[in-house]
């Protein structure tokens, strides 16, 4: 129950964009993806919108080819979230 109260508070933290500055649909898709496989569960809660910040600026330039297919695609397939959750660990590794 402890997990799923913070998990919670991950998700309404993620969850809140700037006024005049929404996240773009590959941005939702990767923010959504990565944390309902609970990868910024041991972030703080308040550095995760930083966390985020930085994960998302990791996809634009290391790996824009998924951004491209999220675009293209609008379909979230088994191989594209695989690799959603293989570059986010990868963000995470290289961020500690």
């Amino acid at each position: 129950t402890k997990a799923q109260l913070q998990y919670g508070k991950c998700l309404m933290e993620l969850l809140k964009q700037p006024l005049c500055h929404p996240l773009s649909l590959a941005h939702q898709v990767i923010t959504l993806w990565t944390a309902s496989h609970k990868i910024m569960m041991d972030v703080d809660i308040s550095k995760i919108k930083e966390f985020q910040m930085n994960m998302l600026s990791y996809f634009d330039t290391k790996h824009p080819e998924i951004i491209k297919e999220i675009q293209e695609q609008k379909v979230l397939s088994d191989e594209l979230g695989e690799k959603i959750v293989k570059a986010a660990e990868e963000f995470k590794q290289k961020s500690r």
